[in-house]
């Protein structure tokens, strides 16, 4: 069905049309996006564990430490910020 169609019992109206199946496309959609949701909220978490631990350590233990920790701002791969940043 094309989008916009009304159920035959006239009770759903498919935003964006069914498949060839007569899936609704708009379930299918959100029932994908919800694996990608999920691995990019793990990898935030991951991401703020790592980043508070390091800093942690770093902070406490401060000298050769802090300066292993803060490599990544002087190594010109990884930028702490944008080149256009000035």
């Amino acid at each position: 069905m094309p989008p916009g169609t009304d159920a035959s019992d006239g009770k759903m109206t498919y935003w964006l049309g069914t498949d060839g199946q007569a899936r609704d496309m708009l379930s299918a959609i959100f029932y994908g996006m919800r694996i990608s949701l999920f691995v990019g909220a793990v990898s935030v978490v991951a991401a703020l564990a790592i980043g508070v631990v390091v800093g942690l350590v770093a902070a406490y233990a401060g000298g050769k430490v802090d300066a292993i920790a803060d490599a990544h701002r002087r190594h010109p791969c990884c930028p702490s910020r944008p080149s256009w940043w000035r």
